[in-house]
């Protein structure tokens, strides 16, 4: 049977109407571990076996609910940002940046075990966040860990590969880099199926970045996860002191992004780095006006007190998607028009 990619991500959002869609999540990113399960049967191809189906469904079952279980509301190390929603955001981003690159590189010869293997490696690269420094490391050998049970099914090869993909989202804070393989070599030079499909997940661990819909309140996110107190939005702080600390946070945003656009281009080409995170440059466009605003506001309560309040500027980090497209409506903030 020739090998296909199976439905596009869209179209699994509409065509399973019975799965209850999280309120949190845009419909192109998958909503649960069912959705995931659902676009793993639909896949085809002279590798993709039912026991192998069934093997990689029963693996993203049990990494989801175990990152439910260790990082959600109700964990024990509960994650605002590293939690089940980013864990699905990784897997839909991995699947499409995949399809991507095997239509624009087919001499790869990329496979539906390619995929399914791209699936388990996004699924469990944050299986593990509570060892800094070794969390990638951590993630990988548990990976490693469920591959083992079924050795009829994955090669050494394969969990080799997995591995590699998983280890590649580790991320250097200082140089804005990835622990890639031939980081300086742009993915269409490269020959190494390996090195080709570490970049697949690699670029969808950073995948919110490059959607208008998803980056500001998912941003908003990790700020809650990684901002200490003194750095964080505090409605028991004077007005001033909070305009600060927005100032502070999405300068550093837009600097991220600024950076990443750079990165993109670097190991994807210009193409396909758009083609990846195509809203990449208009969420960095996105940021530099709402610090344009946030300006107005401090000029605003200079010279007329009481104009604006804390819960005006708490509205900048909510982390509600429904909330932060009000204010983008509101300011004129729309995709095209920055």
């Amino acid at each position: 049977m020739p090998e296909t990619n199976g439905p596009d991500l869209e179209s699994i959002a509409t065509e399973k109407q019975h799965v209850e869609k999280a309120t949190t999540l845009p419909e192109h990113v998958f909503a649960s571990a069912h959705d995931v399960a659902d676009y793993i049967d639909a896949l085809e191809g002279a590798e993709i076996t039912p026991e192998l189906k069934e093997a990689v469904k029963t693996q993203m079952t049990e990494a989801i609910a175990s990152i439910e279980e260790k990082y959600g509301t109700n964990g024990e190390g509960a994650k605002p940002f590293h939690d089940r929603d980013h864990t699905l955001e990784v897997i839909s981003d991995a699947i499409r940046t995949f399809d991507i690159v095997a239509q624009a590189m087919p001499h790869l010869q990329l496979t539906g075990k390619d995929k399914l293997l791209t699936i388990i490696a996004a699924g469990y690269h944050d299986i593990e966040q509570d060892q800094p420094g070794q969390n990638e490391v951590q993630s990988g050998e548990l990976c490693e860990q469920a591959m083992n049970k079924h050795p009829d099914l994955f090669s050494t090869e394969d969990v080799t590969k997995t591995k590699s993909m998983i280890g590649a989202t580790t991320y250097n804070f200082k140089n804005h880099q990835q622990a890639l393989t031939n980081p300086d070599t742009p993915l269409a030079e490269l020959t190494d199926k390996k090195a080709v499909i570490e970049r697949v997940v690699a670029g969808a661990d950073f995948g919110g970045l490059g959607f208008f819909d998803r980056q500001w309140w998912r941003g908003n996110r990790l700020a809650k996860e990684i901002l200490p107190p003194d750095k964080s939005f505090d409605p028991a702080e004077s007005l001033f002191t909070n305009i600060q600390r927005l100032e502070t946070w999405f300068e550093g945003q837009k600097k991220f992004l600024h950076d990443h656009i750079v990165y993109t281009k670097k190991i994807y080409g210009t193409d396909l780095a758009h083609a990846i995170h195509p809203h990449l440059e208009d969420n960095y466009k996105l940021y530099d006006a709402v610090e344009r605003h946030i300006a107005h506001i401090k000029d605003s309560v200079a010279t007329q007190p009481g104009s604006f309040s804390n819960a005006d500027l708490e509205r900048f980090m909510s982390t509600d998607p429904i909330v932060i497209g009000q204010i983008k409506e509101e300011l004129g903030l729309t995709l095209g028009s920055l």
